[in-house]
C-alpha cells in the first residue's frame, strides 16, 4: 500500500462528500483566500518554472486548478491551458478568468488525460491522488519528451511522504522552499519522470 493510501485514503478527492463540501464552500467565497498576497509566491514560481522549463506555445494542464490562479502566470507564454477541477471551482474560474482556457469539470483522480502536455502541475492539491503512484503515472504518460511535472505542497513533516513517493518515479530539476510573512511555507519543485527501468 502506498504512503498515500495510508495517509489519506479518506480524503479521496472524488469522494461525494468531499466534492459536495468544496463544491458548497466554493460557491460561499470560503476559498477566496487563495487569491490574496500572501498566497501568490508558490503560485509565482510555478508560473516561473513553466516559463523556464517549457517552450513558449506549449501546454500546460493545471489538476485541481481552483478558479485558475495560475493563468496570470502562464498565459503569455503558453498557447493552450487545461485546468479541471470540481464545478463550483470551474464556474469560478469561467466567471473571474475570462480567457481562453479550457476548464473542465473532472475527479483528478479518475480523469484520463486525452493529449499531451509540456507541463502539467499540481498546486496543492496531490494530496488528494490516491493511490499517487499509480495515478501519477496516468498524468506523466500524457507529458511530452521533455515535459516537467510541477508540484507545491505545504512544508510540513506530514508531507514528508509525498517528496518520498514522488522521488521513486521522477527526479527533481529544481526545489524551492518559500515562507510568506505570516509564516505559511510552501516546499515547490520541478521535476521530471525517471526513464523506464
Amino acid at each position: 500500500m502506498s504512503l498515500m493510501n495510508a495517509m489519506f485514503g479518506r480524503r479521496r478527492y472524488g469522494q461525494r462528500s468531499t466534492l459536495e463540501k468544496w463544491n458548497s464552500e466554493y460557491r460561499a467565497g470560503r476559498w477566496d483566500w487563495l487569491g490574496r498576497l500572501d498566497e501568490l509566491a508558490h503560485i509565482a514560481i510555478l508560473g516561473g518554472y513553466v516559463r523556464q522549463l517549457s517552450p513558449a506555445g506549449g501546454a500546460i494542464l493545471d489538476v485541481g486548478c481552483g478558479e485558475g490562479l495560475l493563468i496570470p502566470h502562464v498565459m503569455a507564454h503558453t498557447a493552450r491551458y487545461v485546468g479541471i477541477d470540481g464545478a463550483a471551482a470551474v464556474d469560478l474560474a469561467v466567471t473571474r478568468r475570462r480567457t481562453m482556457a479550457d476548464f473542465r469539470v473532472a475527479d483528478m483522480n479518475d480523469f484520463v488525460p486525452d493529449e499531451f502536455f509540456n507541463a502539467i502541475v499540481f498546486c496543492e492539491s496531490i494530496y488528494y491522488l490516491n493511490p499517487l503512484d499509480v495515478k501519477l503515472r496516468r498524468y506523466l504518460n500524457a507529458l511530452t519528451p521533455e515535459g516537467v511535472l510541477l508540484v507545491s505542497v505545504h512544508a510540513r513533516r506530514k508531507h514528508d511522504y509525498i517528496w518520498r513517493e514522488l522521488d521513486q518515479i521522477c527526479e527533481t530539476l529544481d526545489a524551492v522552499h518559500v515562507a510568506n510573512s505570516h509564516g505559511t511555507e510552501w516546499n515547490v519543485r520541478a521535476m521530471r519522470p525517471r526513464p523506464a527501468r
